[in-house]
């Protein structure tokens, strides 16, 4: 009986650490949370590869210097007017 109920605890802890990964990783969890997050991934190798990831992507960005010239968004917004003012479709 108690490997359905095991099974059932994996599946909802699962679901639960994927989802709450980012705050694991930025230490903004209860003690209490992040020791659920850590058992699960003792059993769990997606969850530890979606830790490796976010792990990976955090420090990518934080090697990233500097602010973007210009922003993306306002590029986009500038080439629609212009286009639309040439009439292009």
């Amino acid at each position: 009986m108690q490997r359905p109920l095991a099974r059932l605890r994996f599946a909802r802890d699962h679901r639960w650490s994927h989802h709450h990964m980012s705050e694991y990783l930025d230490g903004e969890m209860r003690a209490d949370e992040g020791r659920r997050v850590e058992r699960h991934m003792r059993e769990c190798l997606e969850c530890r590869a979606l830790l490796a990831s976010l792990q990976l992507m955090s420090s990518g960005l934080a090697g990233l210097s500097g602010r973007p010239r210009e922003s993306v968004a306002g590029t986009v917004v500038a080439r629609v007017h212009q286009r639309l003012a040439q009439g292009d479709d």
